[in-house]
């Protein structure tokens, strides 16, 4: 009786999770947001979703993370009500281990993100140095930072062109993103 009580919570916090993942996509075609559809959306997930949009740590330069965040709990939520569903009791160490798991896949997924990015820019200045549009800007205002440190890390006291400073953080952040697979695999 109580394992089905804790499977349908299971099961009402997948659907809710698929209805902020709908609400994310919404939000990148503001359009829909003004429909009667998108109202709906809004007042079901937004509550929710904006209770990670006030948190410091959710917002990296221009992008907001906290969507990453509201859905990776709530996927430990879910988690945790379907081990109680099943009958057993989710102990300290496999919830700790479902944390450990969500975060070592979002970063995994935000450097390779980074690295798809660098590959793009690379590509562009290898082929392309004569144009420069708003894109491109807003492009470099996003990685340079993270290219600049790489950089000065391996050349301190040397000024790097843009295509060596691109080659050298592909490199590195291939490197983190294959290391940080095998770390992985081996933690968990």
């Amino acid at each position: 009786m109580l394992g089905n009580i804790f499977r349908a919570v299971a099961t009402a916090i997948s659907i809710y999770s698929l209805l902020c993942i709908v609400r994310i996509f919404m939000s990148w075609m503001p359009e829909i947001l003004h429909t009667s559809v998108g109202r709906f959306f809004r007042m079901i997930c937004d509550p929710f979703l904006d209770m990670f949009r006030s948190l410091p740590f959710t917002r990296v330069g221009i992008m907001d993370l906290s969507p990453i965040f509201a859905i990776g709990s709530l996927s430990i939520l879910q988690m945790i009500f379907e081990e109680l569903g099943r009958g057993t009791l989710p102990s300290a160490r496999n919830i700790v281990m479902m944390i450990i798991a969500i975060i070592f896949s979002f970063i995994g997924f935000m450097i390779t993100i980074l690295i798809v990015i660098v590959v793009v820019r690379l590509i562009y200045e290898l082929l392309n140095r004569s144009s420069y549009s708003p894109f491109w800007q807003s492009i470099d205002g996003f990685i340079m930072p993270i290219v600049t440190r790489i950089s000065r890390f391996f050349a301190p006291k040397k000024m790097l062109s843009v295509t060596a400073g691109l080659s050298i953080s592909l490199a590195v952040l291939v490197i983190i993103r294959v290391g940080l697979k095998f770390l992985m695999m081996f933690i968990l």
